[in-house]
């Protein structure tokens, strides 16, 4: 009879944080079949084999007698069934559960595809510390709990590196197009093979909890009606979930990945949760889409998280431990997106993306660059550390604004930039990989007529103004921009004119920001003329003559009339000052707009 030593709970602290006797899955001195072991072991429990020993000499059942496995007239999945049903003869759940113990097993080259596993029993099929070779359950209809803790799962053929998904050209351990109708219990199991769940079925829960995975895991495909843990859970090689569509709560709490992941258009109906989990060579979440939350919280992102096109119908926490890489949640929608690196440097990217509010903070160590370009800002704010420069960190290109307020920001200083708010500082600029800092006149007019028009509702006056007259200074830019590219002269006139009319009202009034402009050209003005003032009523030789011309020029700049003129005025003298005084009318009437566009402001 076959006896395992049933290891001391201190055994699984390895693998677990906290109390391993709470867990559930390791045996415990009260589970069926586990009694006091012989003073001369060297532990304090044993297990025993409830099942019948092969014969012929064999002491042990052919489940744990391996080179029984070879032989030709033993057929062990046949055995296997037998032994199910033999258990469901017997009356008590605890006699149930004993002869459903297959622990401490070696299944070799363990073939069911197609076979109904289990009955209507509720107790596990028991494979803990089971060693499973070369298993095949494609197809295969589970129809009762299995408990695969601490099961190690291997191949007789190793897996080749670098191709990491072409399972039909390579064995793999088998759960393809499974259909577990109940729980599925994995925790502390250990792949040392490659696993396919490729469009396998999980009708209730499903265990990864602290197990290890050494080679890739496919669950493209897939369908997981009942919740989903894998937390503590180590993999080193890739995962695939692609197309898969998860009904219940994913939690991924404290889960290593050392090889990227992939769940590109993964479905997510309930909340996912990878609280303190570790992504040390990327992710990727392309065209997911999140119809609750998504928890990064106290978790370590290295390389590249892609999260395109994706839809967070809640609230995308990335309140992360450590960032070193980039974080790009890009062309897609997130109802309440918080980012917040405790320390690191990268990239979070939002471009293209709506986030109807949230909040961006800068990490305590380290510096992270927001880039907002082409995306759509609800009420956001952004905060840092108030020993950290927040200017230049952020960036908006055509960026537009629906609830945010540049004056309820937090820490963004507008005006220690000039309100320069596409810009970024060099070391920032670096996390873009090469973007070019010469954008297109056209899209940073339409930067600045977004925000001068968000500025405006939220009543920012001070920012609207500035705004607005970096607006018209690169409306002027994109029609020069225009001109020059022009085939056609009647291409080029409307451009060129455009731009003239643009620097023009730019120069004299500020964009009729800038009232006291006006009042400066005026004066330079009047003083202008009195050069041909002095030309056609002779130089004046004393300040008295000079003042007597400043008058003439004052009063012609006021009125359309001549000032009085030594001597009478001639023809010439006429006309100057006429021109003079349609030049004033035109400076007042500008000086009014400014005054009272400001005012209104």
């Amino acid at each position: 009879m076959h006896k395992f030593d049933v290891p001391d709970p201190a055994a699984y602290a390895e693998r677990i944080d906290g109390d391993a006797e709470s867990e559930g899955w390791i045996l415990t001195p009260d589970e069926p079949g586990v009694k006091a072991a012989d003073a001369d072991r060297d532990v304090e429990y044993v297990w025993t084999c409830p099942h019948p020993k092969l014969g012929d000499g064999v002491k042990t059942c052919v489940f744990h007698t391996q080179s029984a496995q070879q032989r030709s007239d033993v057929d062990v999945a046949q055995r296997f069934a037998d032994r199910l049903d033999a258990a469901s003869e017997h009356e008590t759940p605890e006699q149930r559960r004993r002869h459903l113990q297959f622990i401490d097993a070696t299944f070799t080259d363990f073939d069911l595809r197609g076979a109904v596993i289990g009955g209507d029993l509720r107790e596990y099929i028991d494979f803990r510390h089971a060693t499973i070779r070369n298993l095949d359950w494609r197809r295969a209809e589970v129809t009762q709990r299995v408990k695969f803790a601490q099961t190690t799962f291997e191949l007789d053929e190793p897996y080749p590196s670098g191709d990491e998904y072409d399972f039909d050209d390579h064995p793999s351990v088998g759960f393809k197009q499974t259909d577990f109708r109940y729980d599925v219990d994995l925790r502390g199991a250990t792949f040392d093979a490659p696993v396919r769940f490729h469009d396998a079925h999980f009708e209730r829960w499903l265990g990864f909890k602290y197990s290890e995975c050494t080679e890739p895991v496919d669950f493209q495909m897939a369908q997981f009606d009942g919740l989903m843990t894998i937390v503590g859970r180590t993999f080193d090689a890739k995962i695939r979930a692609n197309a898969t569509t998860f009904e219940n709560y994913v939690e991924a709490d404290g889960a290593t990945f050392h090889a990227p992941v992939i769940f590109d258009t993964a479905r997510f109906h309930d909340d996912v949760s990878a609280e303190d989990a570790a992504f040390l060579d990327g992710a990727r979440f392309v065209e997911a889409t999140f119809d609750r939350s998504l928890r990064l919280t106290d978790a370590t992102l290295e390389g590249k998280f892609r999260l395109s096109n994706l839809d967070v119908g809640r609230t995308l926490d990335a309140r992360v431990a450590d960032f070193d890489g980039e974080l790009l949640i890009t062309d897609g929608r997130v109802h309440h997106c918080r980012v917040a690196p405790t320390g690191g440097t990268g990239l979070v990217s939002l471009q293209d993306t709506t986030v109807e509010e949230g909040a961006f903070d800068q990490p305590t160590e380290g510096t992270v660059t927001y880039d907002f370009a082409f995306g759509t800002l609800g009420a956001v704010t952004l905060s840092t550390p108030d020993d950290t420069d927040p200017n230049g960190r952020c960036r908006f290109l055509r960026t537009t604004f629906d609830g945010f307020d540049f004056n309820d920001a937090d820490d963004l200083e507008l005006s220690d930039t000039a309100f320069e708010i596409y810009e970024l500082s060099p070391d920032a600029r670096e996390h873009l990989h090469g973007d070019d800092s010469d954008h297109d006149p056209s899209d940073l007019w339409a930067t600045y007529l977004y925000a001068k028009n968000t500025a405006t509702r939220v009543g920012d006056n001070a920012a609207a103004a500035e705004f607005f007259k970096r607006e018209m200074r690169h409306r002027a830019a994109a029609h020069a921009d225009r001109a020059k590219n022009a085939d056609q002269f009647t291409d080029w006139f409307p451009a060129r004119s455009r731009y003239v009319r643009n620097r023009l009202l730019g120069v004299l009034a500020g964009y009729g920001e800038e009232p006291f402009t006006v009042v400066l050209w005026s004066f330079v003005v009047i003083l202008l003329f009195v050069v041909p003032f002095s030309v056609l009523l002779g130089v004046p030789t004393d300040l008295t003559t000079f003042g007597l011309y400043l008058a003439i020029s004052f009063q012609s700049f006021v009125t359309f009339l001549l000032g009085s003129a030594p001597g009478g005025p001639s023809v010439p003298t006429q006309l100057v000052g006429a021109f003079e005084g349609l030049l004033g009318a035109f400076l007042i009437a500008l000086f009014v707009f400014t005054l009272t566009r400001r005012i209104r402001r």
